[in-house]
């Protein structure tokens, strides 16, 4: 559903975009290959400035590869100011088919589809409001499906775990 963006929500999804941190990995073929070995930092807290005297965090997971140290995927869901909702980013590779999107899949049930906003020299980015429902969900739940189709038309699908998404999202608030 297509929304206007407020000048708040451009700013600050630029500041954590851009704050993301880890080179994404840029091999074209990386969305349709399954990865093997992964970490996860498991789900925390970033805060970053987006203005003088304000301080906007987010609750983040990021997976990276256990060969090459490089992030794989990473999803944050940023605060918003009390009027609006909260913020979903995700930053996902290179190589994908992009006018497809990507979806979110709650313990194999519930599911989102987003558009993929931009791609940077970081990787490719989600940036959108997150639904009350879908962070409902994610409370809830046990694992964030992230399913993606990459250019080459091969079928993608990471499973990210939820457990530590309630706490880190309830320090947001």
């Amino acid at each position: 559903m297509p929304c206007k963006l407020q000048p708040w929500f451009v700013r600050t999804s630029a500041m954590l975009i851009l704050s993301a941190g880890g080179a994404m990995a840029q091999d074209a073929e990386a969305p349709a290959q399954e990865t093997s070995q992964a970490n996860s930092s498991g789900w925390g807290v970033q805060c970053n400035n987006v203005a003088e005297d304000e301080l906007r965090c987010a609750a983040t997971m990021t997976i990276t590869s256990a060969e090459n140290n490089q992030a794989i995927l990473s999803i944050s869901l940023q605060e918003a100011p009390a009027d609006a909702s909260p913020t979903l980013i995700v930053q996902l590779p290179f190589g994908l088919d992009l006018p497809r999107g990507i979806d979110l899949v709650v313990d194999d049930g519930a599911s989102w589809t987003f558009e993929i906003s931009t791609c940077l020299q970081t990787g490719c980015f989600v940036v959108n409001e997150a639904e009350q429902e879908m962070i409902d969900a994610m409370i809830g739940g046990g694992t964030l499906g992230v399913a993606m189709r990459a250019s080459n038309g091969a079928e993608t699908r990471m499973n990210v775990t939820l457990s530590g998404f309630s706490r880190a999202f309830e320090r947001l608030e």
